[in-house]
């Protein structure tokens, strides 16, 4: 089977990986489990909804990932695009690097930090787009999901450090101009020291 070489773009998230040529969806391998973060502790069923739209056309959905460090960066109650930006980089096209959560307001993140659950769910019943979002990461289902186990997070913080997302805090200026940066921020990135690094706490260095 041909293997075309592809990088993604999507929100400031560059990601590696093979395209397969004529391949379906039920030919991607479906992970063992996926996860769904929230700063609610008390939720026994997760409901399709539109609040984060990829696509105007694909409706309400539930989120799921098999990758817990990207889900550990939606614990924070009320993050958005106009203060947050989750994104990874590398310069090797065998690796994808660590996840970073940016933030622009770091007053507003620790009044915001409440910690969380990170829920475990079936993949059953879930799909994925390589084309949409950040590809193989995101599986969304549009029937909703029940969670067959859960982790809990005094501190989103605490739990992004513990996963290895690398957390940094800098100013809207900055986040503004990442933004608009042709390599969408990995120039800037490389100046603003990581709380990881700071804490010694799973400081993966940027490429």
């Amino acid at each position: 089977m041909a293997v075309m070489p592809r990088v993604f773009w999507r929100l400031g998230v560059r990601l590696q990986f093979c395209r397969l040529i004529h391949m379906s969806v039920e030919e991607i391998e479906r992970p063992k489990v996926l996860y769904h973060a929230s700063p609610n502790k008390d939720l026994t069923a997760l409901s399709a909804r539109a609040e984060s739209v990829r696509d105007p056309s694909e409706g309400p959905v539930v989120f799921g990932t098999p990758d817990i460090a990207y889900a550990s960066c939606f614990l924070v109650s009320g993050s958005s695009d106009s203060w947050t930006k989750i994104s990874r980089w590398s310069a090797s096209p065998d690796s994808r690097g660590p996840w970073n959560f940016i933030c622009s307001d770091r007053e507003r993140f620790t009044k915001e930090d409440k910690g969380g659950t990170i829920y475990k769910l079936s993949p059953e019943g879930f799909e994925t787009d390589p084309n949409k979002g950040t590809g193989l990461s995101e599986w969304t289902s549009i029937t909703g999901a029940t969670p067959v186990g859960r982790i809990d997070y005094d501190s989103a913080f605490g739990a992004m450090l513990e996963n290895g997302v690398q957390v940094r805090f800098t100013d809207k200026n900055t986040l503004t101009r990442m933004r608009g940066a042709e390599d969408h921020g990995y120039s800037l990135l490389k100046n603003i020291i990581s709380e990881n690094e700071k804490l010694g706490r799973n400081y993966i260095p940027i490429n």
